[in-house]
């Protein structure tokens, strides 16, 4: 039997619609061969149809399916989804990727891909494929059903789910198997892909199936939100259940046709992944509803091109270079031939983004908000009408450099904090020299413990030093000073993930002008503390030439508030 061949998506006459490919899953028994029938529809006025989302699965590993009574090869786990999905005596009407889009044909896929959006946002209904998760999995389900009842007996508006508290109530121990099968849900590699973002957020209605059972989404993220953090996030389950409570906040927002900030979800979804490198921003940028910008979806560019385009982009839009605190452990190299200093890399693979100053969300419309900093007065980013592509340019003043720097944060030991306030080769950092206050408003990046949107204070000092005490009573025990063994105390705890959270990978300095602060792991001596117009906060940049590379945005106690910024000093700075 010869290979099934794609033929064009034909265009339609009206250039307002959109012709997409659908496909009838035809009915039969369990060992009956997966059978399936393409045909073309127009998007705007096309029959009812349901969008699958799934993860591909192993590339390697395919199974033949009839496409149009020719062979097709797609991946096993699709192939048991198709299995699940497959009813005994009536077709079904599915708009599934890897069949519906030419997965070979670059053009195409740039064209589908940038309809993504409304094709799950027509679909009648969006279908999430978990898997088989067998027994356990079907527990899981069990569990969030009862959970909901309980909620709704209790007619609470949210009930909080702490250790074995609501045994009497009639849910499990948080050790026996119906939590255990939850928390294999939630673990579902699912979660973790790039594309399920702009799959669950848009359709106007979601069900979950997991082998031959089936939940509502919404069921789903309710019971989330109910059983809160407690005991049965002590583990990575608590990222689990963080990831699908984002996810939950995301589809409302969408589903209230708001708008959405680009960088606000390259942000949140950084560590969820996508096979093709493109994916990383492809997977994201079909949720922004811009026509102008389709040229984003040109499949044909390298992912760098896409990257620094996108970079561009979301500069030019917001007057902001927010997009500019994401671009740690890229090349300082202006010869470097993928990515400029300036451009973020947003593959998960690029490791965790340490972001000293890590803002609060200021809603999905806008991003990074940074509200207790001004370090240029509000000032903006205007874009330069000619641009190279590898370059950018902005307006700065140069205002501080590196003097003294000390090695970097490590959160595998804490006692990193005491070497630097001993600072034993830079004596000026001495007890009599530096106010303590400095130094713990430096470590706290000049935020509050328990809100970052607020400015550090006078509480946030007391805790601080109580932290910095505790660890030295630790060192001249002898105990250990790891974050594990420290946080177990959780009276410490709160204070210390924030000072950890803001250190990490971070190094103490003292500039000429006798600043404290602290900047990106590479930085070095010499560097050059930079205003830039339209950030809130500095940047460290390194000369090249007569040009710049970035090495990351800091904390400098003292220029946090505009303190040292005149627009009228600033000039043209080429970043490489």
């Amino acid at each position: 039997m010869p290979n099934y061949e794609y033929t064009s998506i034909p265009t339609p006459p009206d250039p307002t619609y959109h012709c997409i490919r659908l496909l009838k899953l035809k009915p039969g028994a369990k060992e009956e061969q997966i059978s399936i029938s393409v045909f073309f529809d127009v998007l705007e006025d096309c029959e009812p149809y349901e969008a699958l989302s799934y993860c591909w699965g192993d590339p390697a590993s395919l199974i033949q399916i009839k496409l149009d009574d020719k062979d097709f090869m797609v991946t096993a786990n699709l192939y048991t989804a198709l299995l699940h999905l497959r009813r005994e005596d009536t077709e079904r009407t599915l708009w599934i990727d890897a069949i519906c889009i030419d997965q070979k044909d670059w053009a195409e896929k740039g064209q589908q891909i940038a309809l993504m959006r409304r094709i799950y946002a027509t679909a009648e209904r969006g279908v999430v494929w978990l898997g088989e998760l067998g027994i356990l999995g079907e527990l899981g389900l069990g569990l969030v059903a009862r959970i909901l009842k309980l909620a709704r007996s209790q007619s609470l508006p949210k009930m909080q789910y702490n250790g074995n508290e609501w045994v009497g109530e009639g849910l499990p121990s948080s050790l026996e198997a119906p939590w255990k099968g939850l928390k294999l849900i939630l673990a579902s590699p699912w979660f973790s892909r790039k594309w399920i973002i702009q799959e669950l957020a848009t359709p106007k209605e979601i069900t979950i199936l997991i082998g031959s059972q089936t939940l509502p989404w919404d069921d789903l993220a309710i019971a989330m939100y109910l059983i809160g953090d407690g005991d049965f996030a002590s583990t990575r389950t608590l990222a689990d259940r963080s990831r699908c409570v984002l996810l939950a906040g995301l589809r409302m927002h969408c589903q209230g046709k708001r708008k959405i900030s680009l960088l606000s979800l390259l942000r949140a979804f950084s560590g969820n992944g996508a096979t093709e490198p493109k994916d990383h921003i492809f997977g994201l940028k079909t949720l922004i509803e811009d026509e102008d910008n389709n040229d984003l979806f040109n499949y044909e560019s390298s992912f760098a091109e896409l990257s620094i385009q996108t970079a561009r982009t979301i500069c030019s839009e917001h007057k902001q270079l927010d997009s500019l605190k994401f671009v740690f452990g890229k090349s300082l190299d202006p010869s470097d031939d993928e990515f400029p200093s300036w451009v973020a890399d947003w593959r998960p693979s690029q490791g965790e983004r340490p972001q000293l100053l890590k803002g609060s969300y200021s809603g999905w419309e806008h991003g990074l908000s940074h509200g207790v900093f001004a370090a240029t007065k509000g000032s903006e980013f205007t874009p330069q009408d000619l641009e190279l592509p590898r370059y950018m340019t902005v307006r700065g003043m140069i205002i501080d450099e590196i003097f003294r720097i000390r090695d970097s944060f490590d959160e595998d030991d804490l006692f990193n904090l005491l070497r630097w306030t001993e600072m034993t080769d830079l004596t000026t950092l001495d007890s009599d020299t530096v106010p303590k206050e400095t130094f713990c408003r430096v470590i706290c990046g000049g935020r509050s413990v328990d809100d970052v949107d607020e400015p550090f204070s006078e509480k946030d000092l007391q805790r601080t030093q109580s932290f910095l005490e505790m660890l030295r009573e630790r060192k001249e025990k002898r105990m250990p000073g790891d974050a594990n063994s420290v946080y177990r105390n959780t009276e410490y705890y709160p204070v210390g993930r924030h000072i950890t959270s803001t250190c990490f990978e971070r190094r103490l300095i003292q500039t000429l002008s006798g600043h404290f602060g602290l900047v990106p792991q590479r930085a070095n001596f010499f560097d050059q503390v930079c205003l830039l117009m339209g950030s809130d906060v500095p940047y460290i940049l390194r000369q090249a030439g007569d040009d710049w590379c970035v090495v990351g945005h800091c904390y400098v106690d003292g220029l946090m508030k505009g303190e040292g910024f005149v627009e009228e000093e600033c000039k043209n700075m080429v970043l490489v």
